[in-house]
């Protein structure tokens, strides 16, 4: 016996029916669609839904997909560039962060990486040319650093927590009595500023090739950062040449008020010397040139102003001479101190905004929250999830989470802007085995499908006819990202 089921009434040469779906049904009808579109979006599912029923709205469609656990998995990844908790330095050296730029596919001779070390107070930068990337030789460069500078109490990087022990060890070996720490793991966001520091050297260094018609990027490397620490920086409203040494920059006699023109033709020591003579000349001119009411005013000043303007000039002559001395001093000082007060309360100015902005981004997660955890492509396999879901255990500082799957507890701690989260709470708890310790790959691995990570790529330099090629050695064959345009015999 049929069912009836109630439709839209259809319009003169219409045909095709459109159906009001009952309560009890509609689960059943989005999932079938949602299955039929491949796991499709919202706007995929709305366009199908309307063409075959008239009552499944927007918000709807919505529910079931914060609902679809396969759909959770493949979200974006949250937005790169914001910060949870920005750090502020308050001294000189208190923290410096270093960072090396991967120049091998354009090496100038024996040159394949750049080594850029930023003072986290100052922005001030020091770039070096390195033959390899080694610990020892990345020592050795922060060694002529460190006597010229000072050594800082914490060096920060983002290349690896071993290979910063490894820089340390060597920092130590070489300079007795010298003690670092290395920067906490998991605070990659504090590396924000050296990585926009990098993208500008890049820039500065690919004109400054252009403008010099050469491809020696070694070369041009220490005009470029002389570039960089004299440019007006915004975090600190003012340059780093300035909050590194209270002043402005020198640039030979550029810097001066001579005229440009009479610069190009000064030669030596003594038409130097004509020359601001020359100039002293024509300002006394103009001085003497002021109204005779002001040289009367002058000459009829009575001998009594005269004799009190010598009785201050009465002082001690070898303690007027120490102040003059140590004017000069005194000023830089205060300037540099003032610059550096100037630097930390913009840099707290701009904390203030990156928190406002993350808080706006990313509220607080919640014990019990499910969350999306983004999969780094080296750990999971193409067929694999760009995301596993996990669920929060506990807050850590105020700062940290601590996130567990269903197999497991993952052995990291997670910053609030590395996960989202979901909508609703997927993974209970009490479904989770609090004593397997897991990794992040070994948590995708254990979702996946295909067994996990297969993410293989060998850099020979031959042919790859052996089996010390790491492709052939597990029985597959090399890609595009293995190796450059060499031959190859396994592809």
């Amino acid at each position: 016996m049929g069912s009836t089921k109630l439709i839209v009434p259809l319009k003169p040469g219409e045909t095709n029916i459109i159906y009001y779906v009952k309560n009890e049904d509609m689960f059943d009808m989005i999932q079938q669609t949602h299955i039929q579109t491949g796991h499709g979006g919202r706007t995929r599912m709305i366009k199908e839904l309307q063409c075959k029923y008239k009552n499944i709205t927007y918000e709807i469609v919505m529910l079931y997909l914060s609902l679809c656990i396969q759909c959770q998995t493949k979200q974006k990844a949250p937005r790169k560039g914001i910060v949870v908790k920005p750090l502020i330095s308050s001294e000189l050296n208190s923290r410096c962060q270093i960072d090396l730029v991967d120049m091998q596919t354009c090496k100038d001779g024996e040159y394949k990486f750049i080594l850029n070390y930023q003072d986290h107070l100052t922005k001030f930068i020091q770039l070096r040319p390195l033959k390899s990337k080694t610990a020892e030789e990345v020592a050795h460069n922060l060694l002529h650093i460190f006597l010229t500078f000072g050594a800082p109490n914490i060096l920060h990087s983002d290349n690896g927590r071993e290979f910063v022990n490894k820089i340390i060890t060597e920092l130590c070996l070489m300079w007795d009595g010298v003690k670092i720490v290395h920067g906490k793991p998991r605070h990659s966001q504090t590396q924000g500023s050296i990585e926009r520091a990098n993208q500008d050297i890049q820039n500065l260094l690919r004109a400054w090739m252009s403008d010099n018609n050469t491809n020696k990027w070694a070369d041009g490397l220490y005009f470029v950062q002389f570039t960089k620490n004299t440019a007006y920086h915004e975090g600190i409203k003012q340059s780093p040449y300035e909050a590194m040494f209270g002043t402005k920059p020198k640039r030979g006699l550029f810097s001066s008020s001579l005229p440009r023109d009479k610069l190009h033709q000064l030669e030596s020591e003594e038409h130097l010397e004509n020359v601001i003579k020359y100039m002293n000349c024509e300002k006394g001119d103009r001085e003497s040139e002021k109204s005779s009411d002001d040289e009367q005013h002058e000459n009829n000043q009575t001998d009594c102003e005269k004799g009190d303007r010598e009785s201050e000039k009465s002082c001690d002559d070898e303690q007027q001479a120490k102040k003059i001395s140590n004017k000069p001093i005194d000023r830089r000082k205060k300037n540099i101190i003032l610059n550096r007060e100037v630097a930390i309360t913009s840099l707290q100015v701009q904390a203030v905004k990156m928190l406002r902005t993350s808080k706006q981004k990313f509220l607080p997660a919640n014990i019990g929250e499910t969350v999306r955890i983004r999969v780094p492509n080296v750990d999971r396999s193409k067929m694999d999830p760009q995301n596993i879901l996990a669920v929060v255990l506990d807050v850590v500082d105020n700062d940290y989470y601590k996130l567990a799957t269903k197999n497991g507890v993952i052995n990291q701690l997670y910053t609030r802007n590395q996960f989202s989260v979901c909508k609703d709470n997927l993974i209970p708890i009490t479904d989770v085995q609090m004593d397997q310790q897991i990794s992040l790959r070994q948590a995708s691995a254990s979702n996946s499908s295909t067994g996990g990570q297969g993410y293989t790529r060998c850099n020979c330099k031959t042919k790859c006819t052996t089996k010390k090629c790491s492709c052939r050695n597990v029985g597959i064959l090399c890609n595009s990202k293995c190796h450059d345009s060499l031959s190859c015999c396994n592809k």
